[in-house]
């Protein structure tokens, strides 16, 4: 018996970058040999002609549209919301480049500082949040592709905010200290699997 409400969360493949790089909110391809091996890898797990929801990132983009014709699907519906966190003037730099006191400020404020000057996690929980509520309350089973980061805050969500009628600033908090508290390890092309019901 299908359970209804199931989202297959998919964390998009490798990218096509050197080194330690520090992206979030940049729009970096996926090479099109990387994109379609992770595509047929996929098509051998996921159901057929679920609606399928992306972050317009074209890193996740492309790999939505091509799952959809390999499931038989509809074309994607890109969500600004399941973008991953925009690190501001940090974006596209090396990791070592980022000053050392402003890497050692986000350590201390995972939460609310900003860095780069770029979204804080709270600000990305509340979008997050918004488009998880949305997707919860279709009772559709959908697929996801997204990003590390916001598969982390869907995550998060699904503890502290399995309903779509769980709202306000107390569960924003919750969701974002959260995702913020433990590193879980999200494999590029991986699938995580969230169910109404279960936490």
């Amino acid at each position: 018996m299908r359970t209804e409400g199931r989202l297959y969360l998919v964390r998009h493949p490798r990218r096509d970058l050197p080194g330690e790089i520090c992206y979030g909110a940049s729009d970096i391809s996926v090479s099109a040999a990387e994109r379609e091996r992770v595509a047929l890898a996929l098509a051998e797990s996921l159901p057929r002609g679920l609606p399928l929801y992306t972050s317009p990132l074209l890193r996740c983009a492309d790999l939505a549209r091509r799952l959809a014709e390999l499931l038989e699907s509809d074309r994607p519906v890109a969500d600004r919301r399941l973008r991953e966190l925009d690190f501001g003037a940090w974006e596209m730099l090396g990791w070592t480049d980022v000053p050392r006191a402003e890497v050692d400020a986000w350590a201390d404020d995972l939460v609310d500082y900003r860095p780069g000057g770029g979204e804080n996690v709270r600000d990305m929980a509340r979008r997050v949040h918004a488009a998880y509520r949305d997707l919860m309350a279709s009772g559709e089973d959908s697929v996801v592709v997204c990003h590390a980061g916001t598969i982390r805050v869907l995550l998060a969500c699904h503890v502290h905010a399995p309903t779509p009628a769980e709202d306000g600033a107390g569960v924003i908090d919750a969701i974002a200290r959260h995702a913020t508290a433990g590193r879980v390890d999200i494999a590029f092309g991986g699938v995580t699997v969230l169910e109404r019901g279960q936490t």
